[in-house]
Formats: structure tokens, C-alpha cells, sequence
């Protein structure tokens, strides 16, 4: 039998638990209680359990805590999340920490079952670990997991952790990147939820198994995937000739809508981003992928290619400008404006509007917001109550005026927004301003996408996006060309300085890394650059 610590502030849910794991499923013992992640430390550090199942919110340590103690003390131990939230950022770090499920209350019986019977596959050798391994266990990693890592640092701006894994990368001689590569979203269909009735619109369980079975099949086929900071999956394909690339897509989205079919997932929204042949590219490809998912407003069948994204470029440019004005509405809290922007956002579709009009609009404009803003779950599962309010409402009636479907959206927008929580925004010229000002006092320093975003108070995704737009290259490519631009001026001033000196003092924490770097975008290594610039100068790089 497996010995299970149950972890809880709640006396209730101590006790259902206690009293009928063992009964729904006898491979497991009760071996130990806790009333809080503290409690539970002490336990974990003096006995051995084979699974922990945790609430995430309890007094002095809580659950999440509990699970990174677990992951680097004791990582062959399972971890079962119990939440009354359902909230990405859960399921982001749930992930982090290998959790093996995420459950949200009320719980039931089957449910459970279900979820005991996962576990003890696990357990008993049938099933591989799915999780990723983290970049500090390098030693450990296999060369798809640093791949991955690699990748996801590249889209999350982690440049320091670009280049700690760059040297992994060339150590290995890995060689993932072919002539053209590009970017698939792999996603949960909001409306199809919606439409099935689910309780609490349970995404976060959801996006957890999308994420495993994902991981799962990419390990099998040797296929480089990411678990991206929106909660979607993103596989990364790359061949020698675009028919080639189009093909390998076609093939392996087939063959995973089949195994998702098996595994019972909702609806799955696949969308193909830009083609590119530069990794460093990779964040423009997601971007374009998010873009793709326009289209779902649509009806475009699976999966999206770019190609549709081309043919349909006017569309989604508008939708983009007009989505942009609505979330300038909701920041503002400002309703009138609102009303005639959501008018304007559905004027874009020429046939009359329906309630699966409105359902899939008002799910694009809820995921829209959400992806450029940090919102609480609490907020989010509002939104989508309040928009299939609306639908039951109007569902009955034989014909419905355009202003109720206006009205509609209005209030599910409005519903996002936090009465303490109101803020004007800032012109996208004052942001991009204040995110290249930061990397041009800061650039020596270690810097994320992240860390910016924080600074300048604005959602990563977000800035990244407008970087893109305004500079015309992505965060990680303007911050390189900084960092190269600031090396070039160091040597030319100071002919005579380490390479090694001025490799950490532009922000590289690898020499090695910058003199590869220095060699690609030059043409010449550092050292031979500053022995030819004692007798001419050479022009920047473009």
C-alpha cells in the first residue's frame, strides 16, 4: 500500500479525506495529518510518504510553499493540489513544482477516484514522469528538456537564462533548429466549456491534462514543447522546406487531437504562428500564434496555419485595434465609451449576430483582457458567469435586439475589473519608452521580460508585444543589439581590456557565449575585432 499525508486547514476536509481515500481506493493508507504546510514539513522531514495531498491556501505555510519544500527535499513523492480556486498562475507553478494533479472543491467520490488511480499508475512505473526537469539539474536533463528550456527563456526574455543554457546547448552540439521552424499553440476552447456546462469553468484542471498528455507525446516523438506564461501549450516544429514544416504540423496536431479525444479534453484550439529561421525569432512566432486565434471567431477549422492568419492579416488588424480600444475602456472603467467599442467589434462580423455570436465574442474579449492584464481568477470566473447569464436570458426569446447582445458584452467586460483596482492607461509610446530606458540603465544587469513588465507595471505578454510593434524586433534581439552596441564602445575606448571583463560588465554571464554572440554579429571574435580597431573602426551591426 501507499502511504498518503494529508495536509488541511479545514477539519472538515481532514476528515472526509481520512475517511474514505482507503474506501475508494485500498492501495492506499492514511499515514499522516497535518493541519498546515509547517506541520506537514516536520513530517515529510522524519518519514517517508509515497503522496501528499495538499490544500493551496493555509495559514503560516501554504500549499505551494509546501510543494517547492517537497520538489527539492523529497521529489519522488507525488503531489495532489486541493483548491477552491482556479486561477492559471496556480496551475504555472503547480507545474514548476511537479505536481501531479489539481483538483478544485467541492470535491466528490469519482473525482477522486479518477485522480488516486492517475497517482498510483504513476507510482507503480506504468506512467513516466511527465514534469520537466528544472535548468538547475542540467546533469539531469535530457537534451529535448534543455531544448525546452532554452526555448521558453528565449520566449520569456530570460536572457540570463538564454545564456546558462546556450553553453548546455553547444556542449551537447544539439541541433534542433533546421532551415524554417515555427511555433503551435495548443489551447482550451473557453466557449466549448461554456457550452458543455462545466463547473466553474474548471481550466485550470483542464490546461494541467493538456499540458501532460502534450508532454507526454512530445517525449515520445522526440518534439520540443513549452508550458508558455498564458497556461497554452506551445510545440516548436522546424524542417528543411516549408512543405516539409506544413506536413510534420499536419501529422502530429492529427495524431494529438486523437489523444485528446482518448483522454477525454474538452475542445482544443491549435494555432500555427509566424515561420521563422532564427531562434531568436521564436518569440514573434508566438506572438502571431496568439493573433491566429482570431480566427476561432471565424469558425476556422484546426489547424490555423499562418497561411489564414496572411489571407485574413485586414480582419485581425482591425480586431486587434478595435480590441485594443476596449481594453482602454475597461481600464478606464468607462461604460459609454465601452458600449460604442464592443459596437464596433461586432460590426466587424457581417452576418447578423447570434448568442454563439456573442458567447465566442465575449469568451475572445475575456481571454484578450486576461492576456494583457494580471487578473484574479475571481474576476475572471465572474466574466464568463456574467456572459452565460446573458445568453440564458436572451435564450428563450425568438429574436433579441443587437443593443441587448452590446449590453451584454459591456457587462461581462466590466466584470473583469476590480472596484479597488482602477487605472488609467499609459499611451503604448510611454511604455516602450520606459521599458528602453530601463534596459539602457540596467542592461548590464541579470534581466527578464518579466522584471520589466513589474517595473514599468504592466502585464509581460503585453509589453512584449508592443515592443515588437513599436521597435520592430522582439525584446531579446533590441536587449542584444544594446548589450553588442555597449560591448563594441568598451573596446573601442579601452582596446586593452579582458574579453572576459567585458563580457560580464554588458550583462553576459558566460564568456564563452559572448564571444560566439560577438563572432555572429560581427563577423569577427572579440579579440580579432579589438586588434583591427587600433587601426580602423568598423560600422554597427543592422
Amino acid at each position: 500500500m501507499y502511504n498518503i499525508l494529508i495536509v488541511d486547514d479545514e477539519q472538515l476536509m481532514r476528515s472526509y479525506l481520512a475517511n474514505n481515500i482507503t474506501a475508494i481506493c485500498p492501495s492506499y493508507q492514511i499515514t499522516g495529518i497535518a493541519c498546515d504546510g509547517i506541520e506537514a514539513m516536520d513530517l515529510l522531514k522524519h518519514r517517508h510518504f509515497d503522496l501528499v495531498i495538499t490544500d493551496i491556501r493555509m495559514p503560516a505555510m501554504d500549499g505551494l510553499s509546501l510543494c517547492k519544500f517537497i520538489y527539492e527535499t523529497a521529489p519522488e513523492t507525488k503531489i495532489v493540489i486541493i483548491s477552491g480556486y482556479n486561477d492559471f498562475e496556480y496551475a504555472r507553478t503547480a507545474i514548476k513544482y511537479q505536481v501531479t494533479e489539481y483538483l478544485l472543491k467541492p470535491l466528490n467520490d469519482d473525482n477522486l477516484y479518477d485522480v488516486l488511480m492517475n497517482v498510483k499508475e504513476s507510482l507503480d512505473g506504468n506512467q513516466k514522469n511527465l514534469m520537466p526537469i528544472s535548468s538547475g539539474q542540467d546533469k539531469e536533463m535530457t537534451s529535448l528538456d534543455v531544448f525546452s528550456a532554452f526555448l521558453l527563456s528565449i520566449i520569456e526574455g530570460n536572457t540570463n537564462q538564454v545564456y546558462t543554457l546556450y553553453e548546455a546547448i553547444e556542449d551537447r552540439s544539439l541541433n534542433f533548429m533546421k532551415q524554417y521552424a515555427c511555433l503551435v499553440l495548443f489551447t482550451i476552447d473557453e466557449l466549448n466549456l461554456m457550452l458543455l456546462h462545466e463547473n466553474n469553468y474548471d481550466l485550470t484542471t483542464h490546461h494541467l491534462k493538456l499540458y501532460k498528455i502534450c508532454q507526454s507525446f512530445c517525449i515520445e516523438n522526440n518534439i520540443v514543447s513549452v508550458y508558455d506564461n498564458h497556461s497554452c501549450v506551445l510545440l516548436f516544429f522546424s524542417e528543411d522546406t516549408l512543405s516539409a514544416l506544413q506536413e510534420s504540423i499536419t501529422k502530429i496536431c492529427c495524431d494529438l487531437q486523437d489523444e485528446f479525444a482518448s483522454n477525454k479534453l474538452p475542445k482544443i484550439t491549435i494555432a500555427c504562428g509566424k515561420y521563422f529561421s532564427d531562434i531568436m525569432d521564436a518569440p514573434l512566432s508566438a506572438m502571431s500564434a496568439y493573433d491566429t486565434l482570431a480566427l476561432t471567431l471565424k469558425n476556422f477549422s484546426n489547424p490555423i496555419f499562418y497561411e489564414s492568419y496572411l489571407e485574413e492579416e485586414g480582419f485581425i488588424n482591425q480586431l486587434n485595434q478595435i480590441s485594443s480600444k476596449i481594453y482602454e475602456d475597461y481600464l478606464k472603467n468607462d461604460t459609454e465609451h465601452l458600449y460604442f467599442s464592443i459596437q464596433s467589434f461586432c460590426n466587424l462580423f457581417k452576418k447578423p449576430i447570434t448568442l454563439s455570436t456573442m458567447l465566442r465574442s465575449g469568451s475572445y474579449l475575456i481571454r484578450y483582457i486576461c492576456s494583457r492584464s494580471n487578473i484574479k481568477a475571481h474576476y475572471i470566473n465572474g466574466a464568463y458567469k456574467e456572459l452565460t447569464m446573458h445568453v440564458e436570458q436572451l435564450m428563450p426569446h425568438s429574436e433579441y435586439r443587437k443593443d441587448d447582445i452590446f449590453n451584454a458584452l459591456c457587462h461581462t467586460v466590466s466584470r473583469l475589473n476590480s472596484p479597488n483596482n482602477r487605472r488609467m492607461l499609459s499611451e503604448t509610446n510611454q511604455i516602450v519608452n520606459l521599458a528602453t530606458n530601463y534596459i539602457l540603465k540596467h542592461y548590464d544587469e541579470p534581466l527578464s521580460l518579466s522584471l520589466i513588465a513589474d517595473e514599468i507595471g504592466v502585464n509581460s505578454c503585453y509589453l512584449s508585444d508592443l515592443i515588437h510593434k513599436n521597435l520592430g524586433q522582439s525584446y531579446s534581439k533590441y536587449l542584444l543589439k544594446i548589450r553588442m552596441e555597449q560591448a563594441v564602445q568598451m573596446m573601442r575606448q579601452n582596446p586593452g581590456d579582458k574579453v572576459y571583463s567585458i563580457a560580464e560588465k554588458v550583462g553576459f554571464v558566460s564568456t564563452k557565449h559572448f564571444i560566439s554572440v560577438f563572432k555572429r554579429y560581427y563577423g569577427l571574435t572579440p579579440t580579432a575585432y579589438m586588434e583591427q580597431s587600433l587601426t580602423r573602426s568598423f560600422p554597427f551591426h543592422t
